[in-house]
């Protein structure tokens, strides 16, 4: 919002009967509001940001009558090029899904997708023609109308206006169907740049036609918006990327009464910063992690080995029983396990030693170890 002209003295006529017929001058107390955003974004929205989309044609190789103009995405943050289910429907695919990994600023998905082919994309003005590599289905892909650069938004900007003839009308049955990556390099490389002024928005001509990139909202009036994705909010209004977890534990005890005490672990010390948020967060739940797993390690796990007086004898082990191992160099929610194949007494003819065969990726291993440092899980005869 931008203030107007200085409070303005207008003049008001009085009953003459007040005062003989004289008028009073009256200063206005508001300042009159005049908005140029409106003009570029339109009454009601959030301010308006231009990105790299162009409208584009595109069709199966050797079908030119078969092209469909819809917007393209220009991401150069993603290595390999994606597409909406909605393609696959307009030309009519026929292909069976396979498994990928999808890494994005959320964490690593684990999904799968049907894969295009043989398809090539042109300018509008059909002076470019290129083939795409293969198109994988992805319905992440965000779809914000918003953001495609029309000549009405150019036209604002002086610097921008020789621009404003070279972009198409918004095409209001096109849509945001591919997102174009760094597997196809040349659709990025800039051709020619406006920058203008500083922070003012600028536009690049591409391959595929020209962009505009920034805000292009008039003096900024609009309230800012902020969209994030897949941000979960904790009971305690804290934001976080990471799904919280539906179970946990509360311990609670009696002190005064011999009950169990609480023992909490502090995490790091550090001054913690908004920027620090998650890899600040994801080090202290490693660390946290580590510190259980060493103390189950050395405080747990020794329990599961029954150390009886001398004078108590029990069962020695045998051949084809199954045995964790006690590693201390194995990393964390690692569980060695191994089958006894032999079996070592010692002088008083009770086993000191066993051999165990275990498999390692995929290739089986055979070592010795004592059976101080294995503990029995299934016994050969247990049913």
């Amino acid at each position: 919002m931008h203030p107007g002209p200085p409070p303005q003295v207008f003049r008001r006529p009085t009953p003459p009967s007040d005062n003989g017929g004289e008028e009073e001058e009256h200063s206005s107390d508001s300042t009159a509001i005049s908005s140029h955003c409106t003009q570029v974004c339109g009454p009601g929205r959030t301010a308006r940001s231009c990105a790299k989309i162009c409208l584009a044609r595109v069709y199966p190789q050797g079908q030119h009558e078969k092209a469909a103009n819809m917007y393209v995405i220009l991401d150069d943050q993603s290595n390999r090029s994606l597409v909406r289910s909605d393609f696959f429907q307009l030309f009519n695919i026929k292909s069976q899904p396979f498994p990928y990994s999808l890494k994005t600023c959320a964490g690593l998905v684990e999904t799968s997708g049907r894969k295009a082919e043989g398809f090539q994309v042109e300018s509008l003005d059909g002076q470019t023609s290129l083939q795409l590599p293969s198109l994988i289905e992805c319905n992440d892909i965000l779809i914000d109308r918003s953001e495609i650069p029309t000549p009405d938004a150019a036209c604002h900007h002086p610097h921008l206006r020789s621009v404003a003839p070279h972009l198409p009308e918004l095409d209001p049955k096109a849509e945001i169907l591919i997102l174009l990556g760094r597997d196809i390099v040349r659709v990025h490389k800039v051709r020619q740049q406006v920058s203008g002024p500083h922070n003012a928005p600028f536009a690049r001509r591409l391959d595929l036609g020209w962009v505009i990139v920034g805000d292009v909202c008039l003096g900024n009036a609009h309230r800012p918006a902020v969209g994030t994705f897949k941000t979960n909010v904790l009971e305690i209004g804290r934001p976080t990327f990471l799904k919280p977890c539906k179970g946990f534990m509360k311990l609670t005890g009696d002190m005064s009464q011999g009950g169990a005490q609480k023992i909490g672990v502090t995490p790091p010390h550090g001054d913690f910063t908004d920027k620090d948020l998650l890899s600040r967060q994801w080090r202290q739940v490693q660390a946290l992690a580590d510190r259980f797993w060493r103390r189950w390690h050395q405080e747990f796990l020794p329990t599961l080995q029954a150390r009886r007086k001398w004078r108590d004898s029990h069962r020695d082990l045998k051949e084809g029983d199954i045995v964790l191992l006690k590693d201390n160099q194995a990393a964390r929610n690692v569980w060695p396990m191994a089958m006894i194949t032999a079996v070592f007494p010692g002088r008083d003819s009770k086993v000191r030693k066993v051999e165990l065969r275990t498999s390692d990726q995929g290739s089986p291993k055979v070592f010795l170890r004592p059976v101080s440092e294995v503990v029995l899980l299934l016994p050969k005869d247990c049913s």
